[in-house]
């Protein structure tokens, strides 16, 4: 079985599609950290147990936008070194995870 590297799937390609086509909304900052574009030695990784997905797509089709949101959301870096290895572990953090009550304005 072939499994499609992560780069190959339009991965959250899109969270808010429309904003940029929306005059009442202005982006003002758009940072990616790591990713395939950052430092290409980097070896950086984010792992999802499978109860952590259920929860989510459980969430999700609650939501009349089949979204989540995690308020005051975050990443963090635990930099672990496993003899000569260096791995970046990174987890996402936040609370009130919860199902999208509604699409912001031009975001779908």
């Amino acid at each position: 079985m072939h499994t499609a590297p992560l780069g190959d799937i339009p991965f959250n390609s899109a969270p808010y599609r429309g904003l940029e086509h929306n005059p009442r909304v202005t982006v003002r900052r758009d940072v990616i950290f790591g990713g395939p574009s950052a430092e290409p030695t980097a070896d950086r990784r984010l792992y999802f147990e499978v109860a952590e997905l259920e929860k989510l797509l459980a969430l999700a089709r609650q939501s009349p936008t089949q979204r989540v949101v995690l308020h005051h959301a975050g990443v963090r870096v635990r930099r672990i070194q496993d003899g000569s290895a260096t791995v970046d572990v990174l987890s996402i953090v936040g609370d009130n995870l919860q199902p999208e009550p509604f699409a912001l304005a031009g975001t779908r």
